[in-house]
């Protein structure tokens, strides 16, 4: 013992070497002192050497010294040698105890493997080995991590069945296992029979309630639960608090999110992180950045370290009330403290240029973005193009349309009518055309960029207000050839060339002079 403590393993061989020539036949308890310190140190190999040793000295290993070194299996997440110990010991005729297999269903449980923990939780049952709440507590692991709330009830039937009686533990896993499996309809059944069977929910419970309904998208039933909870004078945990508030901020309103986030600091519970985030980008959301900084500044006052995604969300709020001054400054204060910038970040500020109408200073955070390693987006040159469309530039919002292609980045619907509809507005029809005929070659390939109504229109528009009667007739044709609905501009049937035109069947035209139109 005194030398396996530490650690002379060859010292302790010695010793039993020495007892073996004195005539003192080695006992269990010798080699399995030997064994544990060795499984203890992560020596497994030598442990089974030293097992074999024990056998060959005709002393037959105890279930306790088989699982010294299945402990150490577990440890090393080994399952194949494990398994292998399992049955070898099992074929020398020792009956594997409760411990045995609990370090068995443990490992199995790590791994995922559900049909192996089944498979030991049967073979206890046939083997005569009584299951304990460790067995089963061990099990449900493996149900949860599957999401598979049937598996996690049927495991709560086979408690019954082997006379140990469910706790609290058991029915929070089956609840946390609809919840990962988003089936919040079962977890209110599981809750509603954990009531009626005796045991109060705690604080855990509702939260993995309220957390089954929140992934499910269902936000009432979620106010529902959280409304039980706070009548039972319980205080939702910590780590359920971020999902929570920021669905409540969604359902229920800004003001309910902001009550329950109040209280939970009232009754000294610390909030995440991510719980004052929620708060902070709804009010961005709702354009509120007073609101979006109070909450900010709250949370640094409460100890929590404001991250990128808190920066963000105020950038955010900034640029929607589109306020350019004060979104930068968020990002001053952001790099200040020492808080890396995101690429959500910089397109929030790039989206503030737009709103503010400020193409140079969207370009200038489009090169800051470029110098940090972010690769531009779709949304970053939509941004783009947008400040440059504001400002009426069509020339450099097309360069910008063109520069995204040649980054790789396929444009959208949005990147293709912001360009259209200044080439109208600037009665620039030709490049109108130009980049409808585009958006119409990037659908033929496949291209998630089908033309509108809208993009016909400004190009048909565009042709009719510089009295092109006969482009703006075609486009118009085409429209409809794919199935769209458009108007034709009234003015543009008034004019000369639509008039002559044989056949001309678009809106406006005369019933006396209407024929098939000859227009290409």
């Amino acid at each position: 013992h005194a030398c396996c403590r530490a650690g002379e393993i060859d010292r302790a061989a010695q010793w039993i070497r020495r007892m073996d020539e004195r005539g003192f036949k080695p006992t269990v308890n010798s080699y399995s002192t030997v064994i544990d310190s060795l499984a203890k140190r992560g020596n497994v190999e030598e442990a089974e050497a030293w097992l074999h040793h024990m056998v060959d000295a005709g002393i037959e290993a105890d279930a306790v010294t088989y699982n010294m070194i299945l402990c150490s299996y577990n440890r090393l997440g080994d399952v194949p040698r494990a398994t292998a110990l399992f049955q070898k010991m099992q074929e020398r005729g020792v009956i594997p105890n409760t411990i045995g297999y609990n370090l068995m269903l443990n490992i199995l449980a790590q791994n995922g493997d559900t049909a192996g923990v089944l498979k030991y939780l049967r073979q206890m049952r046939l083997h005569g080995v009584k299951a304990d709440k460790i067995s089963f507590r061990t099990a449900v692991k493996v149900f949860v991590q599957h999401a598979d709330a049937a598996g996690a009830e049927a495991l709560l039937e086979e408690m019954h069945v082997c006379g140990v009686q469910p706790d609290k533990y058991n029915f929070n896993a089956v609840l946390a296992a609809c919840a990962l499996s988003e089936d919040a309809a079962r977890a209110t059944t599981r809750l509603e029979r954990l009531r009626g069977r005796g045991f109060e929910p705690d604080a855990h419970s509702y939260g993995t309630m309220i957390g089954a309904c929140t992934q499910a998208g269902d936000h009432h039933r979620a106010e529902h639960w959280l409304e039980h909870m706070e009548s039972a004078g319980l205080q939702l945990e910590t780590r359920n608090s971020g999902a929570v508030v920021s669905a409540l901020a969604r359902t229920a309103g800004l003001p309910r999110a902001e009550s329950l986030v109040s209280k939970m600091e009232q009754a000294g519970i610390k909030v995440t992180v991510s719980a004052y985030n929620a708060l902070i980008s709804a009010s961005a959301n709702a354009g509120d950045v007073d609101r979006a900084e109070r909450w900010l500044s709250r949370m640094m006052e409460c100890g929590a370290q404001a991250d990128v995604a808190s920066y963000s969300a105020m950038v955010h709020a900034c640029a929607k009330a589109s306020d350019l001054t004060r979104a930068e400054a968020w990002y001053a204060r952001m790099e200040a403290d020492g808080v890396e910038a995101s690429l959500v970040t910089y397109n929030s500020l790039i989206n503030a240029c737009a709103r503010c109408g400020d193409a140079p200073r969207a370009e200038l955070w489009f090169q800051r973005l470029r110098a940090k390693n972010f690769k531009p987006g779709l949304l970053t040159y939509n941004s783009v193009i947008n400040a440059c469309a504001k400002v009426g530039d069509v020339a450099r919002a097309e360069n910008w349309l063109a520069a995204m292609e040649e980054d790789g980045v396929q444009p959208d619907t949005v990147s293709f009518r912001t360009v259209i509809h200044q080439c109208r507005v600037r009665k620039n029809p030709q490049r109108a055309e130009y980049w409808l005929e585009k958006m119409r070659q990037f659908a033929s390939r496949g291209g998630a960029v089908a033309p509108s109504a809208f993009c016909y229109e400004a190009v048909i528009q565009a042709f009719a207000r510089t009295g092109n009667a006969a482009k703006a007739e075609k486009w118009f044709e085409i429209a409809r050839k794919d199935g769209l609905h458009v108007d034709f501009p009234s003015s543009a049937a008034r004019l000369p060339s639509a008039r002559k035109a044989s056949g001309s069947s678009f809106p406006g035209a005369s019933p006396s002079t209407a024929s098939p139109s000859t227009a290409s």
